[in-house]
């Protein structure tokens, strides 16, 4: 009995989502929504591809531990009483991304200074900001039902195979750690809202996308980009569960993909993974405090 609920319940949201979205689909394409638009490529060599991932990994990989080991060896210098507290490891965290963001910036504005302000708006594009950013919250009311759906339809496929009925993702769990202290939640909200969708969209769609433009079509370069940046969340902790995250998030980077070509803003891909993540951070917050 437990089992038939369950898979009721997988069965009923898939439904219920997959037809929303269905839906929401038509609607959008009835209004020319998908209208395809042309854009001059930007000016991006393999070089500065490759220096701009080179530049997030070495800091992530690299320089966030050697800051986090610097800062317990200096830190019982200043104060012996207490023990190390958790919530400078959110601050250094963030202080890393935003550092990674402006040596991004220095790489690609040192040869042509022209490709960093390409990259956020195209040439000849003549939307405005505000055009840009209200796209990219449509294009989730859009996404959103699909995305939500493959999710599930991939739990269900997880359970019935694995029998695998709950897991976290890496983002859920740091949240959830921080959720009862405010010197810790307050890093993970800038982090996860703002500081996350600048930086990945920064590298997936206005770095790797517009170099993928130059030599393969652009349909196709949506999609590799998209398989990137999904594999980029994968994490041997969540397990199998990656196989429903990944598929959920590569569904959700197609759209990404395509609001940053349909605009030529970067600004609208970041207010489209923005509000997902705003949207999803809300419902843990809620789920939390019942």
């Amino acid at each position: 009995m437990v089992t038939s609920s369950i898979s009721g319940n997988y069965l009923t949201t898939i439904l219920l989502f997959g037809t929303i979205g269905l839906f929401t689909l038509c609607i959008a394409k009835s209004r020319g929504f998908f209208h395809d638009r042309s854009y001059i490529n930007v000016p991006f060599s393999l070089a500065q591809l490759l220096s701009v991932f080179v530049i997030y990994l070495c800091m992530t990989l690299l320089g966030l531990p050697i800051l986090i080991t610097l800062s317990k060896l200096i830190y019982p210098l200043i104060e012996t009483e207490t023990p190390f507290p958790v919530f400078v490891l959110s601050w250094l965290q963030l202080f890393v991304i935003m550092v990674t963001f402006f040596l991004i910036r220095a790489v690609l504005s040192n040869h042509n200074r022209t490709i960093w302000r390409h990259i956020w708006k195209k040439p000849s594009c003549n939307q405005s900001l505000a055009q840009d950013i209200w796209m990219g919250i449509l294009a989730w009311l859009i996404s959103f039902p699909i995305v939500i759906g493959i999710g599930q339809l991939f739990d269900f496929i997880l359970y019935l195979f694995f029998h695998l009925e709950s897991y976290e993702q890496v983002a859920v769990r740091y949240l959830k750690k921080s959720i009862y202290s405010p010197s810790q939640l307050i890093p993970a909200l800038i982090m996860i809202t703002l500081a996350a969708p600048i930086i990945e969209e920064l590298l997936f769609r206005g770095c790797l996308q517009s170099y993928l433009k130059r030599y393969i079509k652009k349909s196709l370069a949506i999609v590799f980009s998209s398989i990137c940046f999904s594999a980029f969340h994968f994490s041997f902790s969540q397990g199998i569960g990656n196989v429903s995250l990944l598929f959920s998030l590569f569904v959700f980077a197609l759209f990404l993909g395509f609001i940053y070509e349909r605009q030529g803003s970067l600004f609208a891909s970041i207010s489209l993974h923005m509000t997902l993540n705003i949207v999803s951070v809300a419902r843990i917050l809620l789920s939390s405090t019942e």
